[in-house]
Formats: C-alpha cells, structure tokens, sequence
C-alpha cells in the first residue's frame, strides 16, 4: 500500500512484508488497514509516524472488512459486527436486532393429505386413523366427518393406532422433548391418557394385541419392546443385528407374538415370543430370508426367499438374478397338526 501525497508529487510506502494487506480507509490523519502480516489471522492495523502497530489480537476468525468513523472502527469477524474504540483499543461485539415479518412462521392452511406418513383401517372398517402433518385424525370411510384427536401446535404426534375393539387409538407424541405412549378415545372427548418411554431414543408403533392389553412398539436402537397396559410398563422383546424394521403379529388369543429380527447375515429371521412364560424361540434356520408373519388358528404363515441375498447389501457388486423370489410357508403350530398340503386321497365318503 503507497500514501500519495498529492500537493507534493510524493509516494510513501507502508512497510511491506510478505503479506496480504487490504481495505486501507483514513481517521484523521492516521491509516488503518487490514493484513495477515506476522503469519496470523487477518486483523486491524495502523500506519502512524511511520511505524505500523497491531491494533486487534483476532486469533480464530478473519476480518473481512472495516470502516472508522470519529473515534469508532467497525469491523466483521466470525459473522459478527465488532466495535473498536480507538481511544480504549477496547472491541467488543454488536448487539444486532432485526424485526422481519417471518411470513413462514405465521399461521396458516396447510393440505395435511400431502404430508400423510400413515393411514389404519378399525377393526369395523368404519374409520381409518391418519398420522399426517404432526396430528393424529380418524377419517370415516363413507359417511360422517374427519376428527382431529391432537389440533396440537408446536408437539409431533404419528403412528396412530386402533385399538382392537374400535373405542380407542393409540400413538407417540414428543412433547416435553421426549416420547410418550398415548392412549385417546376415538371420539376425542375425554382426556388422553400417557405413558412414559424410555427416556432416550424414537420409537414407532406396531401392532395391539388382539385382546386389547399390550401394545408392540420398536425404538431407533433395534429393540423390541411390548407395553403392558394393565401394569403399565415396557417389556424388552428383543434386539436386532441390523438396522431392518421388525414386522409383528399377535396369535389370535394374544398369547404368542411372531416377528422378524435381521441376523448378522443381513437375513430376517422369525421369532416366536410366548408372553406366558417370556420365553422366544426361533422358528426359522437364518439360511433365507424369512418375513410378514401371519397368524391363522392353526398355522403361522411367512413368505421366505433363498435367492435375495445379493440384494441385502447395497455395496454388494456379484451378479443378481432378478427378480427377487419369495414364497408363502406354513408352520405348523398344534403339536397334533397336520400339513395343509397334505395329499387328498379322493375316496369315496363311507356312509354310514
């Protein structure tokens, strides 16, 4: 950087090192500028009585630009305005307050139906309760009106649940910064009822048992849990190898629960937990990929695929055979059942 001094046809240069200087303004009869001299961030200088003096100490941040006016230096570092007194040599930060108008955090309309995350048919198949934009409404099939359960501001509740006779609805609801089981008549008219979680992790909804006393939930840890709401506590279930969401089903009399849990293979295997005697048993080898259990009053179905292996790991890079093949099976649960695929003879009836 060069004074010129203008009346005298003259140049000045301020001492130069190998350095990067800019932004150079005057107060009085003094030059300030900016530089990262000496190896440093950028800070503020002067040129006075041809000696250069550091002025900010700035260790952490660059100044990016600065102006002076009177006795003040305004500068930006860190994404903050600071104030430099030149009498004090004292900085300190500005206090900025800007009123907008915040169009976005208004209130406003919004169509719940395009942030809808799930929809349940009830057992009747007279209501469906809908989880969409944070709220939880149960919406008539043919003929009544849609009832929002939650109308809540400022809390997420999802994964609305029916309970198995149609009276109640369940889901999680994140306020107090923490997820909470909720338990609401399906009307809305009466006071929700809440249980606590665990106090860390999210958790999702599965299933009700079909005699209306646990409810099957999974948390973001790959745990299985079931909430017993007669005694109102969480049972651990299981836990999971693999990030793989669980897949559940309640025996008819609500006695058995059968689910998938990944192995270290990244194969679905299914379990058989009996609340009974809080006992699981595997019912699957591990050696295909086992899931959507369903249970009949004789029999647990499952699809199982033995060729999807390749397609379990997305950096795997062998060769797929496509498409992916699965097949329905039957486990046999009575301990005098028979196959349902058992060979008919075709004999004529004997009468008697």
């Amino acid at each position: 950087m060069w004074i010129i001094d203008l009346e005298k046809q003259q140049l000045e240069k301020i001492p130069h090192p190998n350095a990067n200087e800019f932004n150079p303004f005057w107060l009085d009869d003094t030059v300030y500028f900016l530089s990262d001299r000496d190896n440093s961030a950028v800070n503020l200088f002067r040129y006075r009585n041809q000696q250069v003096e550091q002025l900010t100490q700035n260790k952490d941040w660059d100044l990016r630009s600065a102006a002076g006016h009177g006795n003040n230096i305004v500068y930006e570092a860190g994404g903050y305005i600071h104030l430099y007194d030149v009498a004090s040599g004292q900085s300190s930060p500005i206090s900025i307050q800007i009123n907008t108008t915040s169009v976005q955090k208004r209130p406003q309309w919004k169509d719940a139906s395009k942030t809808l995350t799930r929809a349940r048919l009830s057992t009747t198949g007279q209501r469906l309760v809908v989880s969409a934009r944070g709220d939880i409404f149960t919406v008539p099939v043919t003929d009544g009106s849609a009832r929002s359960l939650t109308q809540s501001s400022g809390v997420r509740e999802f994964d609305g649940l029916w309970s198995p006779d149609g009276s109640k609805v369940a889901y999680i609801s994140d306020a107090g910064n923490k997820h909470q089981l909720v338990l609401e008549n399906q009307d809305g008219l009466s006071a929700p009822q809440l249980y606590p979680l665990s106090d860390s992790g999210y958790f999702n909804l599965l299933s009700f048992s079909p005699d209306g006393k646990r409810i099957v939930y999974q948390d973001n840890h790959l745990n299985l849990y079931a909430f017993d709401l007669e005694k109102k506590r969480s049972q651990k279930l299981d836990s999971s190898q693999r990030r793989e969401d669980f897949v559940v089903s309640f025996s008819p009399d609500s006695r058995y629960l059968a689910y998938t849990v990944a192995g270290a293979n990244y194969f679905s295997q299914i379990k058989l937990f009996d609340f009974s005697n809080n006992s699981s048993t595997q019912i699957t080898d591990g050696l295909s990929h086992a899931s959507d259990p369903a249970f009949s009053q004789d029999y647990l179905f499952f699809t199982a695929s033995v060729n999807t292996g390749p397609s379990q790991v997305g950096l795997d890079l062998s060769t797929r055979e496509r498409p992916v093949r699965s097949a329905i099976y039957a486990y046999v649960l009575g301990a005098d059942g028979k196959s349902p695929l058992l060979p008919k003879a075709g004999d004529e009836p004997v009468k008697t």
